[in-house]
């Protein structure tokens, strides 16, 4: 059935950008805290932080967003 294969896909992919965006903040936890050493590294950690928890945020709008639209698809 490919309603079901393309919503399989779509969740395994989400699932798997939340695993990648949480692995991101722990390696820009790292950076910052090392960057007491090393000032630019500071900075560095401070940009994949960002862009860590910005990408988190987004994967779980976008699992929203299809929970959304198969709930609206599905209902007719």
């Amino acid at each position: 059935d490919i309603p079901q294969f393309i919503s399989f896909f779509i969740q395994t992919a989400i699932i798997l950008a939340g695993i990648v965006a949480f692995l991101m903040i722990l390696v820009g936890g790292y950076q910052y805290i090392i960057g007491g050493v090393y000032s630019d590294m500071r900075e560095q950690g401070k940009n994949t932080l960002f862009y860590a928890i910005s990408g988190f945020v987004l994967a779980l709008l976008s699992y929203a967003i299809v929970t959304i639209v198969q709930l609206a698809a599905t209902s007719f």
